[in-house]
């Protein structure tokens, strides 16, 4: 039921009470055994409908003050355009999309003319490509931010070198003192979590009437190819990357500076299954102050097994969004899906719950565009080659927690 539904049923719940009560007044007695029963009850479902409507209400301005924090860090970045730094100037941008510049260049890249090389020279990279401009990138990191579901949640910063997060990995210890007593020892354990810059790309291909088409956007063309191939892979990486040579994801992390993630793991098991109770189990798994931010992570494929379970009144426990923009929900707390979560199986972790900001994604500065028309001259094409650096890494091991399906009977 969406919000609408939910408001007039509660209201038809309303005008019944108002009826039975109406006709006793009227009468001039109390309610029978089986009327009271009956008020009773739309009394109950009264207020659970009520509990509904006011929880995805709040639910609903969260996510809208969350994605007015987040666009507007992007918004910045393309308010920022005409800036003083190099890739964001109105010539930098002119010499990377502008009539003869690298993109729309009939010629070779050596023939670039010397004004705009010279424009462009600001922005090479050590592979010979250059960074695209600032506002463009701001653009492309925009799209990528509102099509992976982990990239959304977690805390995502811009370096230009590897950065170690110092972890502590051993609790302190306080007591009581008395008057001029000693304090204890301090011997703190502290590990270290190390974000990278792991490269991916790729290649690009324009067709030659696309590029002399000039009513055709190429810009954007190569953008949105672009993005949906970064997407797919950096997605791929945050939900189950082994961390070698890419990122390590949430579902294959195991530890975090030789804390172990913790977890539970449901019954053995004819099929993939879970309860009621593993996910209140799994929600409970999770410390306190961790559980006020938690996002439950899965599959479609586990979203679906959920939305069949029931409580004890035989209503679904699944809260389903119920304005546009708004997350579903379990136990109150937000769902999000992801196409490369782990499928629920024997043995499969496929739920993470917990407070997904712990997971840091390091992007290194600057997304780099190489023009290749050599590779693709036979076929009537120019190859763009687009690259990027990244990096996500679990900070916290307290900070999630996880359900594993029992073995297979």
């Amino acid at each position: 039921m969406d919000i609408k539904e939910l408001q007039n049923k509660r209201k038809g719940l309303f005008t019944e009470m108002n009826r039975l009560n109406d006709l006793t007044l009227k009468e001039d007695r109390v309610f029978t055994a089986d009327e009271q029963t009956k008020y009773n009850q739309l009394e109950t479902d009264l207020d659970k409908f009520g509990a509904q409507i006011d929880r995805s209400q709040k639910l609903t301005a969260r996510e809208v003050e969350l994605s007015a924090t987040r666009d507007s860090n992007y918004r910045a970045a393309l308010d920022n355009a005409d800036s003083t730094k190099p890739r964001a100037t109105k010539e930098y941008r002119d010499a990377f999309f502008g009539k003869g510049g690298l993109i729309r260049n009939k010629g070779i890249v050596t023939n670039i003319s010397h004004d705009i090389f010279n424009v462009l020279q600001t922005g090479i990279d050590g592979d010979g490509g250059y960074l695209v401009p600032e506002e463009y990138e701001a653009e492309i990191m925009r799209l990528l931010y509102n099509d992976d579901p982990i990239r959304a949640a977690a805390t995502v910063m811009t370096l230009s070198n590897d950065r170690n997060i110092p972890v502590q990995t051993g609790g302190v210890t306080f007591s009581w003192l008395g008057e001029n007593g000693s304090y204890g020892s301090v011997n703190p354990e502290v590990g270290r979590v190390v974000l990278a810059a792991h490269k991916l790309g790729g290649y690009i291909p324009v067709s030659d009437e696309l590029l002399a088409d000039s009513g055709s956007n190429v810009e954007s063309f190569i953008q949105d190819t672009g993005v949906q191939a970064v997407a797919d892979l950096e997605n791929a990486a945050f939900a189950a990357g082994n961390g070698a040579g890419k990122p390590e994801g949430l579902f294959t992390v195991t530890s975090v500076a030789n804390v172990n993630v913790g977890g539970i793991t449901g019954a053995v098991s004819a099929a993939a299954a879970i309860t009621g109770d593993n996910l209140i189990d799994l929600f409970h798994s999770l410390g306190r102050r961790y559980r006020t931010r938690g996002t439950f992570l899965t599959s479609d494929t586990m979203v679906k097994l959920i939305r069949k379970l029931k409580d004890g009144d035989s209503q679904y426990i699944w809260q389903p969004g119920l304005t546009a923009g708004q997350p579903d929900a379990i136990l109150g707390r937000p769902v999000m899906v992801s196409d490369f979560a782990t499928a629920p199986a024997a043995d499969a972790k496929s739920i993470i719950f917990g407070d997904l900001s712990k997971y840091f994604i390091a992007d290194r500065v600057g997304l780099s565009l190489m023009r290749l028309n050599e590779l693709g001259a036979l076929n009537g094409q120019v190859y763009f080659r687009m690259s990027k650096r990244t990096d996500g890494r679990l900070t916290d091991a307290a900070a999630i927690t996880t359900f594993t399906h029992g073995a297979a009977s």
